[in-house]
């Protein structure tokens, strides 16, 4: 690129820069006052949103373990079925690819609507799922899926991966179209089986394609509120960014949920960084 057309970047830059680092820096100092909009309070209080998110323990914990199980279980199911239905709809012999691929990305499209079904699906009192568990003979009982601690954040998971997967199966085809065929006609004619070119073949030509799509997923998937919508007013699927979300406009407490966005920023990049080098990405 020309020097004389750097002048012409600057203004992009700028705007680029502040609309990334304003919101950070302002969430970082806002984090150091108490600030309550209803009762109009606005005071400088230190490190002390931090020690008050620290000093409950235990229900940072449960915010921590289900923020967890939420983020990379849903990321290892969307992208397991996502991979699955690719690889499927990869296939060179199967007929009307298009309308199947047109069809599988529908659950993508959906928001609010696919939310509501679905809560509607998981209802202990008529929903389906329990309703065919138990003819099927593997419940007696109706499970409350949305109310109990111990089924709440998986539903929030299924529901996730039937919204989420097209968006996997999206990345990972682009992939698999990349790659070129003379390696498997190469494989072929060294006798490899289908499991030897998934493996051999496969997996590593899609090693940058599924770790950058995935990296993207997973800061989605930290940031998101979906078991709020999914589950309102539970504190069954708590959540960090559900947490936060409650805390700035339920409470109006906007210093607490400012610490605590900072935290969730921090447990995000440190979450990915750790992520990324699991894969040995190299940019």
């Amino acid at each position: 690129m020309r020097k004389k057309h750097l002048p012409f970047l600057f203004p992009t830059i700028a705007i680029i820069t502040f609309d990334f680092l304003y919101p950070i820096i302002y969430t970082l100092l806002l984090s150091f006052y108490d600030v309550k909009l209803l009762e109009n309070k606005f005071e400088f209080v230190g490190i002390q949103n931090y020690l008050n998110i620290v000093e409950n323990w235990g229900f940072l914990l449960n915010i921590l373990k289900n923020t967890f199980a939420w983020t990379f279980g849903s990321l290892a199911t969307v992208f397991g079925f996502g991979m699955l239905t690719a690889l499927l709809l990869h296939d060179r012999e199967l007929r009307f690819k298009r309308v199947f691929r047109s069809i599988f990305i529908i659950p993508w499209s959906f928001s609010m609507v696919g939310i509501l079904t679905w809560r509607w699906l998981f209802s202990s009192d008529y929903g389906m799922f329990n309703e065919i568990l138990k003819k099927v003979g593997l419940i007696n009982n109706y499970i409350n899926w949305l109310e109990s601690s111990q089924t709440s954040i998986w539903a929030c998971i299924i529901f996730n991966t039937w919204h989420m997967a097209p968006y996997a199966m999206v990345m990972i085809l682009a992939g698999l179209e990349s790659i070129p065929t003379t390696l498997y006609e190469a494989a072929e004619l060294d006798g490899a089986d289908s499991i030897k070119k998934f493996f051999y073949i496969t997996l590593p030509q899609l090693k940058s394609t599924v770790a950058v799509s995935s990296s993207l997923y997973l800061i989605w998937t930290l940031n998101t509120i979906t078991p709020y919508i999914l589950v309102p007013g539970a504190g069954t699927t708590e959540v960090l960014a559900t947490y936060i979300y409650k805390t700035f406009f339920v409470s109006f407490n906007f210093g607490l949920g400012a610490a605590t966005t900072t935290i969730l920023f921090l447990l995000t990049l440190i979450v990915t960084l750790f992520y990324l080098n699991m894969l040995k990405l190299k940019w």
